[in-house]
């Protein structure tokens, strides 16, 4: 996992923000997922399945990459 702290810098954001959570059993995706929401669509991630890779950024970076964010809404 990689993280674009130029894009995050931009939206206000930092590659720092300490994240405490106490989610109990809970999947990888819906951690994230909880994660993501804090921050009212500023983040978002992308994954390349062909480089094993996820690189968490800001929908604007995505869309100037030409790359639509991966949904990581699960469903209850």
């Amino acid at each position: 996992m990689a993280i674009d702290g130029d894009a995050l810098k931009v939206a206000g954001l930092t590659q720092n923000m300490q994240q405490t959570h106490d989610l109990g059993d809970v999947s990888a995706l819906k951690a994230v997922d909880i994660i993501l929401s804090q921050y009212d669509g500023k983040m978002v991630i992308l994954v390349d399945e062909t480089r094993r890779a996820i690189l968490l950024t800001t929908p604007d970076a995505a869309r100037a990459r030409g790359q639509t964010p991966f949904d990581t809404h699960v469903a209850e």
